[in-house]
Order: C-alpha cells, then sequence, then structure tokens
C-alpha cells in the first residue's frame, strides 16, 4: 500500500520495494503495476496508470509491466510522464546475449532444470479417532468437517480435503526422517508403468499418528459433534521423482530492450502449490534461489479460473 496524495489515502501498487536507510528510515520505493492482458495496453490504461502512479511522491521509481506489450501511443504517453516500461516474455535468447557475466552460455532450458523428489502414500487406510464417540465409526469423504459451534470448519471444508490435507502433513514429517532418507538416498528408483516421466523408489510399509487436536475438527455422529484427537495412517510409502523443466521468463525495458532481470520459475509437484524461483540479474554472476508456497487465497482465486472453450467446441458440448 502506498500513500495517494491526490486521493488522500493509501492505495494499493502491484509490487513495491522498499530500501531502508541505516537511521531505519524508508527511503525509495519501486513500484509496479502488472497487466496480464490479451491484447497491448493502450494509451488510455497507460494514461490511467501513469496518473496513479504519478499521485504517489513517495516513489522514487515508476513503471508499468504487460505481458502482452504496449501501443505506440501508449509508449509516448508514458515517456512523457516519465514512466519506465517493461514487458515480461518468454526467455528464448542464451544468456551470454543478455547477461554479460555468463559469457558462452547458452539457452537457459538447456541447464537449468532440476528434480522434484516427492514422499507419497500408497495403498493406506485412514482412521479418525474421537475419544467421546460412542462406538467405532466410519466417514465419507464428501461429509462436512465442523467446528466447535456446528459451522463448516473454514480449512476442512470435507473429510476428503482433511484427509489429503493431513496426507501431505504426514509425509512433509517423514521426509526427513528415517527410514525415508536411506531409501531416498540408496535404493534404486525405477519407471512408473503409470507414467514413464517419474520414477519411484521401493514402497514400504509404515504407521504413523498425527495429533489433530489442535486443529478443532469435529464430525457430527448421531445429530452430536465429536472432536477429532488423533488420526492414524497405515500403508506403503514410496519416494517418486521426475525432471521439472521451469518457466523461463525475462523482464526487458520497452525503450531500449535492456534486461532487468530472468526468472525461472516452476512448480514442484506437490498438492500444496509449492514453487521454487531462481532470479538472474545482469550485473553480477549471483543466482538467488526461493521457494514459495501458493497462500490459501490465491489457491482459491485460481480454482475459479475458467477457460472458456472456442465456440464450435462450446455448440458441441
Amino acid at each position: 500500500m502506498v500513500h495517494d496524495d491526490a486521493a488522500e489515502k493509501t492505495r494499493d501498487v502491484d509490487v513495491t520495494v522498499t530500501v531502508a536507510e541505516p537511521d531505519g528510515v524508508l527511503r525509495a520505493f519501486m513500484a509496479y503495476e502488472v497487466k496480464r492482458e490479451g491484447q497491448t495496453l493502450d494509451v488510455a490504461t497507460v494514461e490511467q496508470l501513469s496518473a496513479k502512479l504519478r499521485d504517489m511522491p513517495s516513489l522514487t521509481h515508476r513503471a508499468i509491466v504487460s505481458t502482452s506489450g504496449f501501443s505506440a501511443p501508449a509508449i509516448k504517453k508514458a515517456s512523457a510522464y516519465g514512466i519506465e516500461l517493461y514487458t515480461m516474455k518468454p526467455w528464448v535468447r542464451p544468456l551470454a546475449d543478455q547477461f554479460p557475466p555468463f559469457p558462452g552460455i547458452g539457452r537457459p532450458e538447456d541447464f537449468l532444470k532440476g528434480q522434484s523428489a516427492l514422499l507419497y502414500w500408497v495403498n493406506y487406510s485412514i482412521q479418525l479417532i474421537a475419544p467421546t464417540a460412542d462406538s467405532a465409526f466410519g466417514y465419507a469423504t464428501g461429509e462436512t468437517v465442523y467446528t466447535k459451534t456446528g459451522k463448516p470448519h473454514p480449512a476442512y471444508r470435507t473429510c476428503g480435503k482433511l484427509q489429503s490435507d493431513l496426507l501431505l502433513r504426514s509425509t512433509e514429517v517423514l521426509l526427513s526422517l528415517e527410514p525415508a532418507k536411506t531409501v531416498l538416498q540408496a535404493f534404486p528408483f525405477l519407471p512408473m508403468p503409470s507414467d514413464p516421466e517419474v520414477v519411484a523408489s521401493p514402497a514400504w510399509p509404515h504407521t504413523h499418528t498425527i495429533d489433530v487436536s489442535q486443529d478443532k475438527v469435529f464430525l457430527k455422529l448421531k445429530d452430536s459433534l465429536v472432536q477429532l484427537d488423533r488420526v492414524n495412517i497405515s500403508g506403503n510409502l514410496q519416494w517418486r521423482r521426475k525432471t521439472v523443466v521451469p518457466d523461463f521468463l525475462i523482464l526487458e525495458n520497452v525503450s531500449d530492450s535492456t534486461v532487468f532481470a530472468g526468472a525461472a520459475v516452476t512448480e514442484v509437484g506437490s498438492a500444496d502449490g509449492a514453487m521454487w524461483a531462481m532470479i538472474l540479474g545482469t550485473d553480477s554472476r549471483a543466482i538467488s534461489v526461493h521457494h514459495f508456497c501458493l497462500e490459501p487465497k490465491h489457491q482459491k482465486m485460481i480454482s475459479k479460473l475458467r477457460v472458456p472453450l472456442p465456440s464450435a467446441q462450446s455448440n458441441d458440448a
């Protein structure tokens, strides 16, 4: 949030970078309005964004980023306002062409690759334990999970959601313990018949008990709510590996085609939205690696996205 003097209130700017001086005061900001449009940004859009940024005097650098480019009048308008324009586009040229500290290095996809190794539960069963329940009980994945007050649980709407989150929580704990560590390092991995691009370790039997008392999750049994205390997962564990090739993107200045930065971004294959990114600048050989995870609100937004079908396919459907 950056203060807008004209509107006399703080307003959102998509990305801000603040620089803290030794005296503890934030001296500088860099702002980007990121637009992902199907067509090039026109002069009206750039004028609107430029005016918004111009009314924020605390910004020392102002820029607009588009993934679809800018019209010629929009470029002239931004120049008149002193706004830098950048395009974010696929990174296809060799590093040596645009990153002087990397002479003789080819295209990023030729060497910026990685492997994901994920631990999976296979052929498993899950037992939910509620000490206050009158007798043993079963559950369906579509059943609602409640809070203590009888409202749907905000994090685990259904038993299926609770189950998938507990499986992930379990593997996050077990992957750094024995025997998972030894299997990952010492056992052979073979291609999976169902997916030749994935190689898997031998599976081994295991049981894991998870304390869920702090999650405060309740099930409705015979019109009464019972709190889950712990969960037992029994089955087999298995490591699975696959090569991941990131999406390669580059941020380029529209006026002179100079590169601001390049990035390689990829998901790691897990259900929690975990991703990693490598960032390269143009003034050194330093490469920064970042691991991050989509927050629930971002995953919810993505789940609501819909891809429109071509009209011909829509009619057929």
